[in-house]
């Protein structure tokens, strides 16, 4: 069964100039890509749990945060898919409020997105436990030196963008300890793999360490270079809480995270 016909116009970025062009992640396949996914849960109304009223919602407000914004196409997708979709769904669409974040190590690229930016690693310094009902992350998920990783984070290249470290999982391995901790209690997680990051695994420690289930969306399309390498094919993680009864281990909750992030380097 063929989709419906996508209704978010692809974003003109004919207002960025050379500037910003040369130092920042310029929108690619895989930001696409992203964008279809979570259009396409939007269009079926799979996505529309993750912004129920609940009594036990702490304030009115959603908060849907990318982290690594990059040139900011994705969450301002994100943004139409949204208004297109599944606010007017609501009963009374202006109760809540929603509250867009990004997140980038890149200077350049929060000047680029013009949003409620930080710049940060991660998450790192934002309070937002258990308050993310929509959590966006197209990693740097490709296999690289964790030198070149460590050189490219520290001097703000470009290459922070791409560089993942061995297997390309440096940046997912540190976040997904502290995923169920984030997200609300309908909220939803959707990460960016490819096949060398061993998705398939990725979901199993999700699910068995963390209470995460998820699925996976495969696209194949025509093999494209980045960073000297070929990419084949990407796999689009949809992950959400399995269940808030957190096991108890060593005095903490499975899956609790300690405060602040790890320091990578």
């Amino acid at each position: 069964m063929k989709n419906k016909p996508s209704k978010i116009p692809r974003l003109s970025l004919d207002h960025v100039t050379k500037e910003y062009a040369k130092d920042v992640y310029e929108p690619s396949a895989d930001t696409y890509l992203l964008v279809d996914a979570i259009e396409s849960d939007a269009m079926t109304g799979r996505l529309n749990k993750c912004f129920t009223k609940s009594d036990s919602k702490t304030s009115n407000a959603f908060h849907i945060v990318e982290i690594g914004c990059g040139s900011g196409v994705v969450i301002t997708s994100v943004y139409h898919i949204l208004q297109q979709y599944v606010f007017p769904t609501f009963e009374k669409p202006n109760y809540f409020v929603s509250e867009f974040i990004v997140t980038d190590i890149n200077a350049k690229a929060l000047g680029w997105s013009q949003l409620t930016c930080v710049q940060t690693t991660l998450l790192e310094s934002l309070e937002l436990d258990q308050r993310i009902d929509l959590l966006i992350f197209n990693p740097p998920y490709v296999a690289t030196e964790l030198s070149e990783l460590e050189r490219a984070h520290n001097e703000r290249q470009l290459a922070a963008a791409w560089a993942g470290g061995p297997n390309g999982t440096f940046w997912i391995d540190i976040l997904l300890p502290c995923v169920s901790t984030l997200l609300s209690k309908d909220g939803a997680f959707y990460l960016v793999t490819i096949a060398s990051n061993n998705p398939y695994h990725i979901l199993q420690v999700m699910k068995t360490q963390f209470h995460l289930f998820g699925t996976i969306t495969f696209f194949f399309f025509f093999p494209f270079q980045l960073a000297k390498q070929k990419i084949e094919k990407f796999l689009i993680l949809n992950m959400s809480v399995q269940k808030r009864n957190f096991v108890i281990a060593n005095g903490k909750r499975k899956g609790e995270r300690k405060k602040g992030y790890p320091t990578p380097f």
